[in-house]
């Protein structure tokens, strides 16, 4: 996080980089499993959903996707 210019600003650029699900158009955490997955060989994905959190329900057809994509088996879990 940069140090120079309006805190506030900043901190908010950084929240807006977190690959959070469906919290703005972000393809952060799809763009992120296809990397691991090619990165560290990965042969399966497990999309960890999070009771009660409905964006992570919502998203979990785009990690499934993104994950079979990237050449991965996937699971999804509620928890």
């Amino acid at each position: 996080m940069s140090t120079q210019g309006d805190l506030i600003e900043n901190i908010a650029k950084r929240y807006l980089k977190i690959p959070y699900s469906v919290m703005h158009k972000n393809d952060a955490r799809s763009d992120a499993i296809k990397k691991f997955v090619d990165e560290y060989k990965v042969d399966g994905a497990i999309d960890i959903v999070l009771s009660g959190c409905h964006t992570y329900v919502i998203e979990t057809n785009k990690i499934k996707e993104a994950s079979k994509e990237a050449g991965a088996s996937y699971m999804s879990i509620e928890d």
